[in-house]
């Protein structure tokens, strides 16, 4: 692959546009380096964090979605490094309250988002949609990446003809398939059950077919079914994981590492309880995939036009890397992958909070001086 390769894709607005997928680390660098000597932000600028707290939640399956006051609290503290003013608030109606308030005080607005108040495709589109309404600046995906990315059968079509080679055998069901037809089209072996439209893997699941057990999994995918109206069956590639975080700036990606999933569950993947428990760990992988992880998650990336920060991560069989996972708007508090490699390249976890409020800022052309010089 050549340094300086583009990829050309369609805009939500249907235009064409060139993406690069450049790895643009000594900007990104240089940025943190500006970062590092700026002063707060003044009190026209104001960082709002939506997000859900557990309590809250009706729905106790997506609790594993939700932030602890530890999270919470670490969030917050990171934009306050670079911005005096700072709210925090829990679900998308308390935003929505406060929207008003804080639109008198504050000239410039800047809102990251990990709340959603639905289930389904579009459930954390919400906010980045009345960031567009309100034209205030969304630091997080925006409306079109938040809603492809709860979209597992969308995103896998869309980049299949970029990455063909990566994807694993996969199988996508709807509440109209027939289920014995499709066991059918099954040949023996282990495979994962994957709702279309969740994350934090819930409602992820592992099954082994063979001759034997045909009326067993049909009853199971019938169950299934019921309570995921579309869904996934993929093959299950038993290999390492690696998770590949990426960030947008100057219209390149900069990937920070690779980072390889810790995970001694017996189950062999990161089912729901092992996710929910953070019972898992990384260490950064330097394996002779590096270079193609990372080139194969770009190519991704620039498909499926993610223009903020994303994650794409993979399962490795046979010294092939396979897609297994697409996250248009990935966790990136203390116990995730991504915080994790931008802790160890920027030495503070709170750098890629810090990266993402500084990169709106040059997006909204902000970033100049005077504000940029230190006192």
């Amino acid at each position: 692959m050549k340094d300086n390769q583009e990829l050309s894709v369609l805009n939500a607005y249907g235009g064409r546009r060139k993406m690069s997928y450049n790895n643009n680390n000594e900007r990104i660098f240089e940025l943190y380096n500006l970062i590092s000597k700026s002063k707060l932000l003044s009190d026209e600028y104001a960082v709002v964090f939506v997000y859900n707290e557990e309590n809250l939640i009706d729905d106790e399956e997506h609790s594993s979605e939700c932030i602890t006051s530890v999270e919470k609290d670490m969030i917050i503290n990171s934009f306050r490094k670079s911005a005096l003013y700072v709210y925090a608030t829990n679900g998308e109606d308390v935003f929505i309250e406060m929207l008003s308030e804080i639109k008198e005080k504050h000239k410039y607005i800047f809102i990251y988002s990990m709340a959603q108040n639905i289930t389904g495709v579009g459930r954390r589109s919400f906010i980045p949609l009345l960031c567009n309404y309100y034209k205030l600046n969304n630091i997080g995906s925006d409306f079109f990446a938040s809603t492809l990315g709860g979209d597992k059968e969308l995103m896998y079509k869309l980049i299949s003809s970029h990455v063909s080679n990566n994807i694993p055998f996969t199988i996508y069901v709807s509440k109209s398939t027939n289920l014995k037809k499709l066991i059918e089209r099954l040949t023996p072996g282990i495979y994962i059950l994957k709702p279309n439209d969740e994350s934090a893997s819930i409602g992820i699941m592992k099954i082994k077919i063979s001759t034997s057990n045909i009326d067993y999994i049909l009853k199971q995918l019938s169950v299934y079914q019921k309570k995921y109206s579309r869904f996934c069956i993929q093959e299950y590639i038993d290999g390492p994981e690696i998770e590949i975080p990426l960030l947008f700036y100057e219209q390149e990606y900069y990937c920070p590492g690779c980072v390889e999933i810790i995970n001694s569950s017996p189950s062999g993947y990161l089912d729901y309880d092992t996710v929910k428990m953070d019972e898992y760990s990384f260490r950064e992988y330097t394996g002779s995939l590096s270079t193609e992880l990372i080139n194969c998650s770009k190519k991704v990336a620039c498909a499926l036009r993610f223009e903020t920060i994303c994650r794409i991560d993979f399962r490795i069989r046979n010294n092939i890397p396979y897609i297994i996972d697409i996250g248009a708007n990935p966790t990136i508090s203390y116990h995730s992958s991504t915080n994790y490699i931008f802790r160890k390249r920027f030495n503070s976890e709170a750098a890629v909070y810090q990266l993402l409020l500084f990169i709106g800022l040059y997006n909204a052309e902000l970033l100049k001086p005077p504000f940029n010089k230190p006192e």
